[in-house]
């Protein structure tokens, strides 16, 4: 995984999953700044995140892999218990390089995703356990809210095994600036250009949620990906088709 810090505009961290840790480089000068060691039991660094108004970064580690081929509607990865997959999320000094802080994390869910809002204020978690966790690193090591994704999937939707929640930001007053082109392409929902909103990715359902004043279960807005994506390649088809007739 990799992640950029956009406040200094020259360092690049990159995780590695095998124990490696987490390595830093100066991408002005293409060197190594730090390596910083993986914690013994979570060796598999899962995701990182870099704080865009202070020299801090996030690291999601977990005690195994996380399975190559996520969830999808209608299929399971039991084999792979929510339970056996144990998370924890570490934040770092980004001129030390030393460890500031361990989050916690109920029930050490295994950890996906991490995203931090643009003010660096707040920071979001996608869990394997189809949850999305709200900090604010600087008040409380605890998550303020736990949105449950799990919720708006499908029923029977990897019942018993893994859900991995991707997660992206939304900032307020904006019109998905920073998600990715997916993301960016779903219209706002009615308040999350006042309050700020994120979007999650889960068994290909994605759902935008709003930061305040939104229901910790149902999202405001959620799009099945792979459905949509499946109609709009019919469309194409039947179009191709009809142009072949004539």
């Amino acid at each position: 995984c990799l992640a950029w810090d956009t406040r200094a505009d020259k360092l690049m961290l990159t995780g590695c999953a095998g124990g490696g840790g987490v390595r830093a480089w100066h991408a002005d000068t293409r060197r190594i700044m730090a390596d910083v060691p993986s914690e013994p039991g979570w060796r598999h660094v899962a995701a990182l995140a870099a704080c865009p108004s202070e020299p801090a970064f996030a690291v999601a580690a977990n005690n195994t892999l996380l399975p190559a081929q996520p969830a999808t509607p209608g299929s399971s990865t039991a084999d792979t218990p929510a339970a056996a997959l144990v998370g924890r999320l570490t934040l770092y000094n980004g001129r030390s390089f030393k460890r500031s802080a361990v989050l916690a994390v109920p029930d050490d869910a295994g950890l996906v995703s991490l995203a931090y809002s643009s003010s660096g204020s707040q920071l979001v978690v996608g869990t394997a356990a189809g949850s999305v966790l709200l900090y604010e690193p600087s008040s409380r090591s605890s998550p303020l809210k736990v949105w449950q994704v799990a919720a708006a999937l499908p029923s029977g939707a990897a019942a018993g095994g893994l859900l991995p929640v991707h997660v992206a930001w939304r900032a307020a007053g904006s019109a998905g600036s920073g998600v990715g082109s997916v993301a960016a392409a779903v219209p706002a929902s009615g308040n999350s250009a006042a309050c700020g909103s994120f979007f999650s990715l889960c068994c290909g359902i994605l759902c935008e949620w709003d930061m305040a004043g939104g229901s910790s279960r149902t999202p405001s807005l959620a799009l099945d990906v792979i459905a949509s994506a499946a109609a709009v390649l019919e469309q194409k088809v039947d179009a191709a088709d009809g142009s072949t007739k004539h």
